[in-house]
């Protein structure tokens, strides 16, 4: 069963023309780089609980691929090329599971199916936290939801949780509690975003229930940084226990310090080089290489199978390593396939077969130069989201899921999805035109939704 409050709240929308999400003056619009939605979608604990079995099933599945990896340096240096990291990995236990993220998911029958993988402190959406309160409020007052039937989980405040519980597992005799949060320069010197990261991140820790002691630290500068011989970090000598990334450009030898220091459980680090790997799109390929795959347990080969689409590398497309699919041409059967960049963002470099005629996408995968930073992943439809469009009339669309997963834990999720049917390359991306639709949990009591209609 899924909530009904979506439904009748584009009701509500569509009858009153009340736009909801632009009524409000947002004192931090300036901070939110997408655009979002009049309507809002609403959840229930059984969706939830969806999404923690999604994650359970990928970190196994990511976790037994990676250590299969770690035994065949070949197959590991095929696909990420980082002998420094081979070592790493190989001395040190590792553990996807610890670690941030946001997994962006199709619904497909009602089935997740996994698109990519968002690894690290600054993988966005989080700022929805700056608007979701107000829209709450905003309905609230105008009549549209009983007292206390509906809730917000805050990203920000569940991914602070998930810190504190993680900085009590650190191999430390004595733990300070202090968080530092690495951010630019720019933003360093810029005093009313300094001012910002400060008060919203201690702000949010203070008030946790979990909280005891420490506080946020703001570091823009890696010289600042001390790690010990026994891993671990300090700031201008004041012990820190976990360490958000929200600036990456920081030196290599940094980099695998920071990863044995969080291997070791010395530190809690938001941003590693193995969240670096997990959130390489390769990596789908990997899941599905038959020198991984076979080696797999059937429980996870099942899961791989039903969950990730089928993916596999252009260079080894073209190499015809494929023995699973050695019937498929992608040439032909374009609109099954989807070609993306291994590594990019916002919704650049995908390319999806369906929406691109027959001369550019033979022309797309022949003109590739460096066709092992490429992927080749199998097509799927969503599921279609009831939704509103620019006119506040009630549209059907397909749309992507963005959940947000701390050490396998729910920590809150977002909708993105277009307002009209039309779309131009397929690509459910903010950055591609798309908007973002808050999503609010219903809460299990009696009280129930009354419109004002």
């Amino acid at each position: 069963m899924k909530s009904t409050y979506t439904k009748k709240l584009i009701d509500y929308i569509c009858f009153t023309k009340d736009r909801v999400t632009s009524n409000i003056v947002n004192p931090y619009e300036k901070e939110l780089d997408f655009q979002s939605s009049e309507n809002s979608y609403f959840i229930l604990d059984e969706e939830i609980t969806q999404f923690e079995k999604f994650y359970s099933g990928l970190f196994n599945s990511l976790q037994s691929s990676l250590e299969i990896c770690a035994k065949d340096r070949d197959v590991f240096l095929d696909y990420y090329s980082d002998p420094r990291l081979y070592q790493i990995l190989t001395h040190n236990k590792f553990d996807v599971f610890r670690g941030i993220f946001r997994h962006d998911v199709l619904e497909v029958n009602g089935t997740l199916k996994l698109l990519e993988i968002n690894g690290g402190a600054n993988i966005g959406g989080w700022e929805l936290d700056m608007l979701a309160p107000m829209q709450l409020e905003y309905l609230r007052k105008a009549n549209l939801f009983s007292q206390e039937v509906i809730s917000y989980r805050s990203v920000v405040a569940s991914m602070i949780d998930s810190l504190i519980v993680q900085m009590a597992s650190l191999d430390k005799e004595k733990l300070s509690g202090n968080i530092g949060v690495f951010i630019t320069k720019m933003d360093y010197i810029n005093i009313n975003k300094r001012n910002f990261y400060a008060s919203f991140f201690d702000d949010i820790y203070r008030s946790s229930a979990q909280y005891k002691e420490g506080q946020v630290h703001l570091i823009c500068e890696e010289q600042s940084l001390q790690i010990s011989e026994d891993g671990a970090l300090c700031f201008d000598e004041i012990p820190i226990d976990a360490l958000l990334m929200m600036e990456h450009n920081i030196s290599r030898e940094l980099q695998e310090k920071l990863l044995v220091s969080h291997l070791t459980k010395k530190i809690f680090c938001t941003d590693t080089l193995l969240n670096n790997l997990v959130s390489d799109k390769s990596t789908m390929a990997l899941l599905h290489d038959i020198r991984i795959f076979d080696l797999q347990p059937q429980s996870i080969k099942q899961w791989i199978t039903q969950n990730v689409p089928w993916t596999i590398r252009l260079d080894r497309y073209l190499n015809g390593c494929f023995e699973h699919k050695s019937s498929i041409d992608i040439i032909k059967n374009q609109a099954d396939f989807v070609i993306k960049k291994c590594r990019s963002l916002q919704g650049k470099d995908v390319y999806i077969g369906r929406f691109m005629t027959a001369e550019k996408w033979q022309s797309l995968i022949l003109n590739i130069d460096e066709t092992q930073d490429w992927i080749v992943q199998q097509y799927f439809e969503s599921d279609l989201l009831p939704s509103i469009d620019a006119e506040l009339e009630p549209i059907s669309v397909p749309f992507v899921w963005g959940v947000f997963d701390f050490n396998g834990q729910y920590g809150g999720s977002l909708i993105r999805s277009f307002i009209s049917s039309q779309v131009n390359d397929g690509v459910i991306n903010a950055a591609n035109g798309a908007v973002v639709v808050t999503v609010f949990e219903e809460l299990q009591i009696d009280d129930q939704l009354t419109l004002i209609l």
